[in-house]
């Protein structure tokens, strides 16, 4: 191998990093941060929508089965959640007299909310729909609905909704 004079001098001294290279790169760093959290913010956004919309179509997914079954009901439009409690209690009803009951898991935790800054289910007379964040209305919170809530307590002689 052959060596140049300049790489035997280099060779015992340490080269550092230089000022100017430091500040090049704190300033490639600071322009990447600036274009991409506003982009991972709407990726956030957009991904709790969807949890939303899956949620809700779960809920009317349920709904569609429990009439199929040969159960029908209707619900005038109330304005608070406790027609929205019922039909959810209904679906997580266990009928032996009903074919493929419950509908919804009976562990499905449900949380009530009018806040504003969630996406909440309410009952519009046919079918669960949506409150988008910003709306004003209270609803289920489809961001907090897990199937590890506890089971409801159903009173001796329940009878869910449209049952004969």
């Amino acid at each position: 191998m052959i060596f140049r004079r300049s790489d035997v001098r280099d060779r015992g001294r340490i080269r550092g990093i230089s000022l100017p290279e430091i500040l090049v790169v704190i300033a490639v760093i600071a322009i990447l941060a600036a274009v991409g959290i506003p982009i991972l913010g709407g990726v956030f956004g957009s991904s709790r929508a969807k949890i939303a919309e899956r949620n809700l179509n779960r809920l009317n997914g349920a709904l569609l089965a429990y009439r199929q079954a040969s159960r029908e009901f209707s619900r005038a439009v109330a304005s608070d959640t406790t027609d929205e409690l019922e039909i959810l209690r209904t679906l997580q009803y266990p009928d032996p007299m009903v074919v493929g009951s419950p509908f919804l898991n009976s562990r499905l935790g449900i949380e009530e909310t009018s806040a504003q800054d969630t996406f909440r289910a309410f009952w519009n007379g046919a079918a669960f729909s949506m409150y988008k964040k910003g709306e004003e209305g209270a609803g289920i919170d489809l961001l907090k609905m897990s199937d590890e809530g506890t089971a409801p307590q159903y009173a001796e002689g329940y009878k869910p909704l449209g049952a004969p």
